[in-house]
């Protein structure tokens, strides 16, 4: 990775919760990984035991795949009970210590911020959301509203929004989606995000 803000690459995807979809594509672009993947959705299950005194068969941890090209983040709040719906893999290549949490911009376990020191003087900071079906947009927007502040800084958001706008995705029926896609793009655009892709291209493959 060249240390600039302008070269960092980057991609999303709802993995829908199966391993083998990371697995393929970092297969498949072996010889141009992105530095940043933005996933949401992640396969979260058993990946180990920890010694006990108590249990004979040791204690479960549970965790996310790791991969050996990237270091692997979720939310801290999350557990078995309460999975990761976002996880954000920054390339091996980018030394861990350079990577850090922003706990008060990830408030759940859909949402995630890291903030990557790009250099001395320069980070970026990098949000990974996940927008549940059936659930009101004011209601996931509003524990981002405090701390969802334009910085000066540069900020990457990306994630699974699940709201159809005509901005992002002219071919799908927005019957039921207005709304939230409104209320998302308000949100964004009082704090100063633009949309990185062209608009009226969509995002979603069908």
């Amino acid at each position: 990775m060249n240390h600039t803000t302008n070269n960092i690459s980057f991609m999303q995807h709802n993995i829908g919760k199966q391993k083998q979809n990371i697995v393929g594509m970092i297969h498949d672009w072996a010889d141009a990984l992105p530095d940043i993947l933005f996933i949401q959705e992640p396969a979260f299950y058993q990946i180990g035991t920890q010694p006990s005194l108590v249990e004979k068969d040791g204690i479960p941890v549970y965790g996310t795949p790791s991969y050996p090209e990237y270091h692997t983040f979720i939310p801290s709040s999350a557990d078995i009970d309460n999975p990761p719906r976002v996880a954000t893999l920054v390339r091996s290549t980018i030394p861990k210590h350079a990577i850090s949490l922003d706990p008060l911009r990830s408030p759940n376990r859909d949402t995630l911020t890291l903030v990557l020191q790009i250099n001395e003087d320069e980070h970026i900071h990098l949000t990974n959301m996940y927008c549940p079906h059936g659930v009101h947009m004011n209601v996931i927007l509003e524990p981002l509203q405090e701390h969802f502040q334009p910085i000066d800084e540069p900020w990457l958001l990306a994630g699974d929004f699940n709201s159809h706008s005509p901005t992002w995705s002219p071919f799908v029926p927005h019957e039921g989606h207005a709304v939230r896609a409104e209320l998302l793009e308000e949100f964004l655009a009082d704090r100063g995000f633009v949309l990185f892709s062209e608009p009226g291209v969509p995002t979603r493959k069908p």
